[in-house]
Parts: structure tokens; C-alpha cells; sequence
């Protein structure tokens, strides 16, 4: 086999692999990428078992052929070849990789060990980049990144006719979106990692692409989203995730409005003093007036101060962990907040004034008097 292509288009596209590519995998070949040639492209492939990407390349091929390279030094001999013709060269049991300048051999795995990668599913939906936005924007950053509690790092999918509901929580804080948008059918709902969508939305950045498809595999239990001409495999997790309308209020005996930026500037001078105590800040509002407080026992304490509208000109106190917060703003990205609440020790709501399609809920932090 002999393959003919331009090196600066073949980095681009592995970069996408290492993403993943298994490390210390219990299927020893899942250490490799899998090349498949065909008359005028190539296909690269790697998978962790939990997900895979396939991306595919214009190519001038001779004697098409299969094989499995090892993925790390693969990607590192590529990474750093200058730009111009590459020939990838299959002789026996090795890979020649030739550019004008140089010349490397790397030997192959057996690419019959490689698992078989799942046909793309016949039902596809088109969808628009601002969709993967949307959730990545108001949601992903509320899900939590430890794997020891898989369920949490997760989005829910819920699909209620035309309406779609997205969900994120880290198990202290809470996000929703409604979108209107079908993608699912009625009634069905998916867990998916949070960090597939960030990958997803990567890609379609880095490829400029303003739309994409998705489809099902149900028995597989897989998304499958067609990027271009790079296919992200998905794999579904499985359990229940946490009953979370339980602990959305509904009824709100205060409510405040401020700036955005003035409350940010704030949080972040009190977290300098609020980093030793888990990052908790205390919120006290009078009619106008809300004070940021944050205090550590071995550096002492700091005050902030910003205007708010207060509905009822009553007073309250709330605590709760002030990167919470900081993330919303960061994220949404709203020039003004609402903050909803009741007693100080019941969850929070976060809301953008005019969104009804929002909510970010916070659970309160209990203080010692």
C-alpha cells in the first residue's frame, strides 16, 4: 500500500484523535489508530471504547490495504514533519513514512484485532452549530468532572414533543434549558458526557462548520454526530439521573436584580479571601444595597458593595460557593442577573431577565454564627 498526501492536512486531522485514544487500555491494539485506505481516500480511526472518532482524507492511494499504527508515535512523527507531500508506504510489518527531508519506519499491530466500528445510523437529523452553543454555553459548565460519579458528569436530554429540555448538575448547583428544537422522539431521554458536546463544538469550530447531523444507534446505545468529514461515536451512559425537579422553587419570597459586571469585579477580590474557606462568600441585601462579604480565619476579611433592585425592599442573607456564580456569569455572559430565593437555607435561583427558557439553581452554604 502507498499513500500520497499533504502533511499539513493530515496533522490537522489527528490532532482530533488524541481525544481518544485509550491509555493503558485492557484491549492492547486500542493503543493504536486504525488506517483504512480506499481508491482515492483514507480513514483514520481510534476509539477508548466509550467513544470514537473516524475522519476521513482526500488521498492518492496504490494497493489499498488496513492497518494499525501505533498512536503515539504516529501522531508524534507527524506532529513534527514540515509542511509539503508526505508518502505513507506499507512494507511487510512496518509503516515508511517519506517526506523530501526525512524518513521514518514504525511497526504496525495486527489490524484484524482492531474492533469493527458501527454503520452509521440511516435516520439522521441536520442541526445548527448555535444548538451545541446553546448548551455548551448555559449548561456543560455545571456538570461535574469527576469520574467517580459518572451520572453527574452527564447531560440529560429529554424530549417532550417539540421541546427539548437539557439538564446539568455537579450535585450543589443546577442547570436547565428549553430549547425548541426535535431531536429525540417524544418522551425518550439520553445521558451523554458533558464533555463529548465540548468536543463536538470544537471541531465544528476548528473545521468552520456551521451545521452538522446526528443520529441514533439504539441498540448500541451510541450518538453518532457527522462532522464534515469526521464522524464522533458516542457511547450513552447508563443509570438514573438525579430527580432534580425536586429542588427548583417555584415560589420566591425575594428577588434581586444587579449588573453582572459590578458583582463579578466583586466576587473576585472576595475570593481572594474566600479560597481557604471553600470558597464561600456571603450575600447580604437591604433595599438597594447588596454587600459581598468573604472572610478568612488566618487573613482577615473583605467587604464589597453593589447596587441592586430589590422587588419587595426587604432584607436577607444567603451563602453559597462564589465560583458558582462566578461560572454563570462567565458563561451566559448576561449583562444583568436575577437571584430568586426564600429562606437562607433553600436553594437558590439565577435567572437572565426576559429568559424564561433558563434556570441555574444553587444550594446554599450553612454558616456558623
Amino acid at each position: 500500500m502507498r499513500i500520497k498526501l499533504l502533511t499539513e492536512n493530515l496533522q490537522k486531522k489527528i490532532a482530533y484523535l488524541n481525544k481518544v485514544i485509550a491509555h493503558n487500555p485492557s484491549l492492547p491494539i486500542l493503543q493504536n489508530i486504525l488506517l483504512d485506505a480506499s481508491e482515492q481516500e483514507i480513514s483514520l480511526s481510534a476509539t477508548d471504547l466509550q467513544s470514537a472518532i473516524r475522519i476521513f482524507l482526500r488521498s492518492e492511494v496504490e494497493n489499498p490495504q488496513k492497518i494499525a499504527v501505533p498512536a503515539k508515535i504516529f501522531i508524534e512523527t507527524i506532529k513534527n514533519l514540515p509542511a509539503g507531500e508526505i508518502v505513507l508506504e506499507q512494507k511487510d510489518k512496518q509503516l515508511l513514512i517519506k517526506t523530501k527531508a526525512s524518513r521514518s519506519k514504525i511497526l504496525l499491530a495486527a489490524a484484524e484485532d482492531y474492533p469493527e466500528f458501527s454503520p452509521l445510523p440511516e435516520a439522521r437529523i441536520d442541526l445548527d452549530l448555535p444548538i451545541i452553543k446553546s448548551i455548551n454555553q448555559y449548561i456543560a459548565f455545571s456538570c461535574s468532572t469527576d469520574r467517580a460519579r459518572l451520572l453527574l458528569t452527564t447531560i440529560l436530554l429529554i424530549q417532550d414533543r417539540e421541546n427539548l429540555q437539557i439538564v446539568g448538575t455537579d450535585g450543589f448547583r443546577l442547570a436547565v434549558l428549553n430549547i425548541k428544537q426535535l431531536i429525540l422522539a417524544d418522551g425518550q431521554k439520553l445521558l451523554l458526557p458533558s464533555s463529548a458536546l465540548l468536543e463536538v463544538a470544537r471541531i465544528l469550530e476548528n473545521e468552520s462548520l456551521t451545521s452538522f447531523q446526528l443520529g441514533v444507534l439504539k441498540d448500541l446505545k451510541q450518538l453518532v454526530f457527522i462532522l464534515g468529514d469526521i464522524t464522533y461515536y458516542v457511547r450513552l451512559v447508563e443509570g438514573e439521573f438525579p430527580p432534580y425537579e425536586k429542588i427548583i422553587p417555584t415560589v420566591f419570597s425575594h428577588k434581586i436584580s444587579f449588573i453582572s459586571e459590578d458583582v463579578e469585579k466583586q466576587l473576585k477580590q472576595a475570593l481572594v479571601m474566600a479560597k481557604e474557606a471553600s470558597n464561600i462568600i456571603n450575600f447580604e441585601f437591604n433595599q438597594d444595597k447588596l454587600l459581598i462579604k468573604a472572610k478568612s480565619s488566618a487573613f482577615g476579611e473583605y467587604q464589597g458593595e453593589v447596587e441592586i433592585e430589590n422587588n419587595n425592599k426587604q432584607s436577607n442573607s444567603v451563602a453559597f460557593n462564589a465560583r458558582y456564580l462566578q461560572d454563570l456569569i462567565g458563561n451566559v455572559k448576561s449583562e444583568r442577573l436575577e437571584m430568586s430565593m426564600n429562606d437562607k437555607l433553600k436553594p437558590i435561583l439565577f435567572a437572565e431577565p426576559g429568559n424564561e427558557h433558563f434556570i441555574y439553581v444553587v444550594m446554599p452554604f450553612r454558616l456558623n454564627e
